[in-house]
């Protein structure tokens, strides 16, 4: 289990470091969206039959309702990105261990979700490891190169969000 993990990891590296920066991003938001969707589909279930006034709030945070193509694929990606980058940075420039430099941006970046919906904070920490990771690791390229790299695959998990809530309106949730 642990040398298949390594390998994983190893992997993740050498795409989010591509040469080709939409490969990189594209890589970024596969590792990021697979697992995102089973967390969200699995805390989905659980919250529809423990807590069911937990699975009411689902799409009723902030950003969650009327969603438009600008602030969803282009606005949002850069404000956000920015400001995890920026945590990231200081993370980074403060020396902090990779473990640190990884889990403290993306928990806080979770947190300031969950403030609009717990459900929303609970699935997305997933998708911010992801990010601060590549972040850290395609940092060596550049600064900008790691910001465009997760504000790209930040676009594309948004539009994966586009299409499920496009989904769930057309068959109503899970009833």
């Amino acid at each position: 289990m642990h040398i298949y993990f390594k390998k994983i990891l190893i992997g993740f590296e050498s795409r989010v470091t591509s040469q080709n920066f939409f490969y990189a991003s594209f890589s970024l938001f596969l590792y990021a969206v697979v697992p995102t969707l089973l967390i969200a589909s699995s805390a989905l279930l659980l919250a529809k039959f423990i807590s069911p006034s937990i699975y009411a709030t689902v799409g009723t945070g902030g950003g969650q309702k009327n969603l438009s193509l600008f602030p969803t694929l282009i606005f949002n990606p850069f404000v956000e990105s920015l400001l995890l980058a920026s945590l990231i940075f200081l993370s980074i420039k403060c020396r902090f261990k990779t473990t640190l430099t990884v889990l403290l941006p993306a928990i806080l970046m979770a947190a300031m979700h969950a403030v609009a919906n717990p459900m929303w904070g609970i699935t997305i920490l997933w998708t911010f490891i992801t990010h601060s990771n590549a972040f850290r690791l395609s940092f060596r390229k550049g600064l900008m190169r790691a910001y465009y790299t997760i504000v790209v695959a930040h676009s594309l998990q948004n539009g994966s969000v586009l299409l499920f809530a496009y989904f769930w309106e057309q068959g109503r949730g899970l009833g």
